[in-house]
């Protein structure tokens, strides 16, 4: 249960030169954590000041000898200079240590989402925004396949025959098996839309990403999904070791937020490569795109340090900190305008994304927004976990795009990360593995 109380106490200030600047409280009389947990956000109120600002919990220690909890605080960027502001006014400024001591209220807001980020994405979408356009012939036909149609009579249906599949993954020579291969050749066919059901441990990572590869093609963008970074990280780690394929350019996106929670990363993530970008096509840049780049690569070398090394934000000049400050501003705009030329110099063969980021990057005003338009294959992997509506969503988006999902039904459930007795599990918790073999489309 979330603690609902506002906490009036002392925050120590640790050095009035971070950025962001930090806060250290202590909580007594707590039972139990009650919510005081890493990355959850908090609203805080300097007595006697005019603005309510916003920090994140980076540290918790909770001692159950004395009933007390021990947090620090990292001001969100935005509200960095107010607090700064209000901490300098109303509170006590030992200028010998450069700490400072201040009251404030404080109390934990309402947790940013219970389930799959997706649902939130999909709370403010509008699927069918123009109801009186006729859809695309390729998303129409998928939609009716499962909402406006009985299932397949399978009996007459027969697979296709065996082939002969041989490949090289890291160095060694695999043959498929006779169930894989006909996965393949049914994969490389034009079918709009396909699930491969697997049970756990037959190679379904393995058989996405031969699928992935073969499918991709010059001005065919495959897009490879999952809802978990995890996942993605591991199709793209199979991705890059099949050796036949090493020509194809190969591109995961990962979210900061994610990499800060400890996601796994790959070589060939977005901001990886966005660093080696203006090395490696020096010759091919124009003098505004070297200054872009640069200013991106200054920025992004800044941001880093704040996400994963604060210990080095603590002690910062005037001058430093107003470049930690601008580095964020302006992180979104110097990204934008990095992955432009990115796109323009290495136009990536195979996409690899999660669900929700994929959707949200997409949306208008998002990172890819238009730029990934004629995707014409989306290949899902652990689809069993990917909840109904993220399937229709995908669909309903990439209105020219063929779709294979891969996964067990049996292994694991819909991606929700709530209760299953809450709404958004009794709602929208039948995953797309089990909708696809109820219709036989496999």
């Amino acid at each position: 249960m979330d603690d609902k109380r506002t906490h009036s106490v002392n925050a120590f200030v640790p050095s009035m030169r971070a950025f962001p600047i930090r806060l250290e409280i202590r909580l007594e009389a707590m039972a139990s954590d009650a919510g005081w947990a890493r990355a959850r956000p908090v609203d805080l109120w300097v007595i006697n000041s005019s603005t309510m600002c916003r920090a994140r919990i980076t540290e918790v220690r909770y001692n159950f000898d004395d009933m007390s909890l021990d947090a620090e605080l990292h001001a969100d960027p935005r509200s960095h200079p107010v607090l700064l502001a209000a901490i300098s006014k109303f509170g006590h400024i030992n200028t010998e240590r450069n700490t400072a001591e201040v009251r404030i209220c404080i109390r934990l807001t309402r947790a940013e989402t219970g389930t799959d980020p997706v649902f939130e994405l999909l709370a403010s979408e509008n699927l069918f925004p123009h109801r009186d356009t006729p859809l695309p012939s390729l998303t129409r036909t998928i939609l009716d396949s499962h909402y406006a149609g009985r299932p397949r009579d399978m009996r007459n249906i027969r697979p296709p025959p065996p082939s002969n599949i041989v490949l090289s993954l890291a160095s060694q020579r695999i043959q498929l098996r006779d169930d894989q291969a006909r996965a393949v050749t049914m994969g490389v066919e034009r079918h709009p839309v396909l699930a491969i059901q697997a049970a756990f441990g037959t190679g379904k990572t393995v058989v996405g990403a031969l699928l992935a590869a073969r499918l991709a093609a010059p001005g065919r963008l495959v897009i490879a999904t999952a809802t978990t970074n995890v996942a993605v990280a591991q199709f793209t780690d199979t991705l890059l070791k099949l050796d036949n394929f090493r020509h194809l350019s190969i591109l995961r996106f990962v979210a900061d937020t994610s990499l800060q929670e400890g996601a796994p990363v790959t070589p060939v993530d977005l901001h990886t490569i966005l660093h080696g970008l203006e090395a490696r096509y020096s010759d091919s840049l124009t003098p505004q795109e070297h200054r872009r780049l640069r200013r991106y690569t200054r920025a992004r070398r800044l941001i880093e340090t704040m996400l994963f090394h604060p210990e080095q934000t603590v002690n910062l000049s005037e001058e430093d900190r107003e470049k930690y400050r601008i580095a964020e501003m302006m992180n979104s705009e110097t990204t934008e305008r990095a992955i432009a030329i990115l796109l323009r110099l290495q136009f990536p063969s195979i996409l690899c994304i999660t669900t929700s980021s994929l959707l949200n990057s997409t949306r208008r005003g998002g990172l890819f927004y238009d730029a990934f338009w004629h995707c014409r294959t989306i290949i899902a992997d652990e689809a069993s976990q990917i909840p109904e509506p993220v399937f229709l969503a995908i669909v309903t988006r990439f209105r020219s795009a063929r779709h294979i999902y891969i996964g067990d039904v049996h292994q694991l459930q819909p991606h929700l990360r709530c209760p299953r007795t809450t709404l958004a599990a009794r709602m929208a918790g039948r995953g797309t593995m089990d909708l696809l073999l109820s219709k036989e489309i496999h």
